[in-house]
């Protein structure tokens, strides 16, 4: 890649393509196997029967949808050499699989998600009253306040969080291991910038910004997880036949995590649970 340019667009580079080709990041075995599941998933989208009076079923299928484009946009920036940029996506398919496990328990849960939406505008509305000009009439929102705060007590609608829905999903090792790091690149964590310093004899010497590989198959190692945990949701709930399909990418996934751990003895962190159940 031309450096000047480069230094003139970043990763809005046409450089960028070029340094993917010469990467063989589209070649590379795992990614492609990420193409051939993001393929899968496309096909098990247009196969779900849904019923509008099913909350369980229209949640989702929504939030489905969301991990698609999730997905297919962290295989687009890996494949830029984006690797922190993709990790922030990875983290959205994540939060999106703690909700989407507890939504698949009950349609309870499923209105208890939707719920949670009036906890969320009364949130917004005490947030947009401290603005101080705010383009909202302060007597109508609070008006809209009270409303909502009687729905919350008549309905018994308690808050919960990410890690309330990692914790019902049981899904905490996830939250405890992997949710932490992925976070770092979102909110930008003193430890996470360490990674655009080139330090040498404890002295920041130059930065490091530029496409990358390290980390490639670990990003897309757990997206595919992540996206594979919601196909086996959604085959249970629609009685989907693709038991077999889901089976086979859950084997051969697994095996190319053991090769790689074989190949890099020190990068052993990456884990080999796929789960053989919801």
């Amino acid at each position: 890649m031309k450096v000047s340019d480069f230094n003139f667009n970043g990763f809005l580079s046409p450089e960028i393509d070029s340094w993917t080709k010469g990467a063989n990041i589209t070649e590379n075995e795992f990614y492609d196997y990420c193409a051939r599941l993001n393929k899968f998933g496309q096909s098990t989208l247009h196969e779900l029967n849904i019923h509008n009076e099913n909350p369980q079923e229209l949640l989702l299928s929504t939030l489905f949808l969301r991990s698609l484009s999730n997905y297919q946009g962290a295989l687009i920036l890996l494949s830029k050499g984006m690797i922190l940029e993709a990790r922030i996506l990875i983290r959205s398919l994540l939060e999106i699989l703690f909700r989407f496990k507890v939504i698949s328990i009950s349609q309870k849960e499923a209105v208890n998600f939707i719920n949670q939406d009036r906890i969320n505008s009364k949130s917004l509305i005490d947030k947009v009253s401290k603005l101080k000009n705010t383009p909202f009439e302060l007597k109508s929102l609070q008006e809209r306040k009270t409303e909502i705060e009687a729905e919350i007590k008549d309905y018994n609608i308690q808050y919960h969080g990410t890690n309330w829905y990692a914790k019902k999903a049981e899904l905490d090792d996830y939250y405890n291991m992997v949710y932490p790091f992925l976070c770092n690149a979102v909110h930008s964590n003193v430890r996470d910038l360490e990674s655009h310093l080139i330090i040498k004899d404890n002295k920041v010497t130059s930065f490091n910004y530029g496409p990358t590989t390290n980390e490639l198959e670990d990003q897309l190692f757990l997206a595919s997880q992540f996206l594979l945990r919601m196909i086996d949701i959604l085959n249970d709930i629609f009685g989907l036949k693709i038991l077999n399909e889901l089976v086979s990418f859950k084997d051969e996934l697994e095996k190319l995590i053991e090769s790689f751990n074989n190949k890099s003895p020190h990068k052993k962190g990456i884990n080999t649970e796929t789960s053989r159940r919801r």
